[in-house]
C-alpha cells in the first residue's frame, strides 16, 4: 500500500497559512475524509464528531473487509513529530485491547494531512514502521 495517495482538491475548506484552524474547518475536513474513504468502499465512523472526543488522536475509523484504518485528520501547518506518531501508536494499541472483536484484522494508522507537514524524523519513523503507519496528503 502506498504511503501517498492522489486525491481531488478540497474546494470547501480554507487551509490557513498558519497553525490555527477553526472547529468548523476541522469538522469539514473530517467530513471530506469520511466521504473520501466511503467512495473507496470503506464503512466509515466519524469517531470525533460522534463521540465529541477530540484528543488529537483517532478521528475516523474506516473498515473494509479485514482492514481497519485508524485515521487522524491533520488540518494544520504544524509539523507532525515522532512524539505525535508514538502517541498515535499507543492509541492503536488501546483500540486493539478495547476491541477484541477485531482480533485477526489488519489495524493500521493513517495520518491524513493537507500538506507535507512532517518533521524529517517523523518521515523516517513512518518509513521504518510502514507496516502499521502511513500518511497521505489530501488537498
Amino acid at each position: 500500500m502506498s504511503n501517498l495517495f492522489k486525491s481531488q482538491p478540497i474546494d470547501n475548506i480554507n487551509i490557513l497559512s498558519n497553525e490555527s484552524t477553526t472547529k468548523e474547518e476541522e469538522k469539514n475536513f473530517r467530513k471530506y475524509i469520511v466521504e473520501f474513504y466511503e467512495k473507496q468502499g470503506y464503512k466509515v465512523w466519524n469517531h470525533t464528531d460522534d463521540t465529541g472526543e477530540n484528543d488529537k488522536g483517532i478521528n475516523i475509523i474506516a473498515k473494509k473487509n479485514k482492514e481497519i484504518l485508524l485515521i487522524h485528520c491533520h488540518l494544520s501547518t504544524i509539523n507532525v513529530t515522532t512524539h505525535d506518531l508514538k502517541k498515535f501508536e499507543n492509541q492503536r494499541n488501546k483500540f486493539i485491547l478495547e476491541n477484541p472483536l477485531f482480533e485477526g484484522y489488519d489495524i493500521n494508522l493513517r495520518y491524513s494531512l493537507t500538506g507535507f507537514f512532517l518533521t524529517e524524523e517523523a518521515f523516517w519513523y513512518i518509513h521504518e514502521h510502514s507496516k502499521i503507519i502511513s500518511y497521505e496528503v489530501i488537498k
